[in-house]
Parts: structure tokens; C-alpha cells; sequence
């Protein structure tokens, strides 16, 4: 049962991070507890869950006989308790790599930094679809990126494609061009 397993992870004092495939769970209740435990261990749990769609869910009960239940129900507790839901197994792996690197860096949100709007934009909705936060800049960061970037891109999501011009184009062209 992958409870089993998120219980014993969540205890090794070995483990920085989990990961785990599921379809279907026996005992909804023994989940949130076992995700909790890894909430409070500063563990964090991935998951990748069969069954997002009607089909999903079919094609998990004709291949393993599993109930895979209500997947918004699942994401509602997954949100409670810090569980990401990746995507894909890659995607999971890969954000667990880096958190487990980077530990003290979930603590404030994520910083978004793009090269366009429309990027960055994609990235936030991905970012809040997992239940994570995206940070606000501390003042300090605001003003500095206030100095190279137009107010809406000095922000987060940062859109670095808003730069602002050098106070004296003339010059610039000029310099350039000796």
C-alpha cells in the first residue's frame, strides 16, 4: 500500500524527498495523515496520480482493478498538505532533485523569471496548479529591478523582456557606433 511506504520514508532520517506513483488509495484518511507526516518532517512528498480525467479513471480500474475516486478530492487534500502533484514521473523527479538540493528555499514562494510575458505567465499557472505560492520580491528587490525594468515586468513573474531604455539613447548610439 503506498501509504506504507510514504509512513516509513517520511521516518528515514536518510530520505529528503518522496516520490511516488498512485492510482488509487485504500484509506483516504490514512493518506492525509501519512502526508502530514512528511509535511512535518520538511520532507516533500511528490506525486503523480492516474485518474485526473474520466478516462483516467477508467482505464486504472480495467488494468489494476483499482478505484482511483475523485481526483478533485485528492488534489483538495494534496493542497491541505503541501503534496505536489506533478504531471509526469520526469517533472517529479526533477522538482524533487531540486528541492532536496535547495531544501531552505521552500520556505518564501518561487521566483519566476522569464524572457517573455506570455512564458512567464505559463510558468505561474503551472507554479499555483501544484498548490505553491509565488513570492513577492522584498523591496530592496523591487527597487533594485526597478532600476533596469519597466514597473509591471519588476515583479513576479520578473518579465526581463521589459527592460528599459539607457537615459540617453543618443549617447548609446553614439558610443556604439565610434
Amino acid at each position: 500500500e503506498t501509504c506504507d511506504f510514504i509512513e516509513y520514508m517520511a521516518s528515514d532520517p536518510e530520505t529528503s524527498a518522496i516520490c511516488t506513483y498512485v492510482e488509487g488509495l485504500l484509506d483516504g484518511e490514512r493518506f492525509r495523515r501519512a502526508a502530514a507526516a512528511c509535511r512535518k518532517a520538511g520532507k516533500p512528498l511528490f506525486m503523480v496520480k492516474t485518474g485526473r480525467t474520466e478516462a483516467g479513471v477508467k482505464s486504472a480500474r480495467s488494468h489494476t482493478a483499482s478505484l482511483a475516486g475523485s481526483f478533485d478530492a485528492f488534489a483538495a487534500i494534496c493542497r491541505e498538505e503541501n503534496v505536489v502533484l506533478a504531471q509526469d514521473p520526469d517533472d517529479m523527479v526533477r522538482a524533487a532533485h531540486l528541492l532536496s538540493l535547495n531544501r531552505k528555499a521552500r520556505s518564501g514562494g518561487v521566483a519566476i523569471l522569464s524572457t517573455s510575458g506570455g512564458g512567464a505567465g505559463i510558468a505561474s499557472d503551472r507554479v499555483s496548479e501544484i498548490g505553491l505560492q509565488v513570492s513577492a520580491p522584498t523591496a530592496e528587490t523591487k527597487a533594485k529591478l526597478l532600476e533596469i525594468l519597466l514597473p509591471p515586468q519588476a515583479d513576479n513573474p520578473v518579465d526581463l523582456g521589459g527592460r528599459r531604455l539607457p537615459e540617453s539613447t543618443e549617447l548609446s548610439l553614439i558610443h556604439i557606433s565610434e
